[in-house]
């Protein structure tokens, strides 16, 4: 973790494949520690924790679709606007 303008961040840089725990490139963007929730589900896959990471908030719906493009390119394929 870093401070960044007054906020302890972390950087959201690798992407870790589940099947291969091979390490790629990720969408190499700095985060507020304070905004990483952990999410519990009723029904986790194989009783494993699930996790979510919201990557952004818009008011401009064109900035939230280059966001996901981003993140689609970078591998994160169920990556999605709600």
């Amino acid at each position: 973790p870093v401070v960044k303008g007054g906020k302890i961040c972390v950087l959201l840089g690798k992407k870790v494949d589940k099947k291969n725990g091979k390490e790629s490139a990720g969408i190499m963007s700095w985060i507020d520690v304070g905004a990483l929730n952990i999410v519990k589900s009723s029904k986790p896959p194989d009783n494993q924790k699930l996790y979510r990471v919201q990557v952004g908030a818009f008011s401009n719906r064109g900035n939230a679709d280059a966001l996901l493009k981003k993140l689609k390119s970078a591998g994160f394929t169920d990556a999605f606007i709600k």
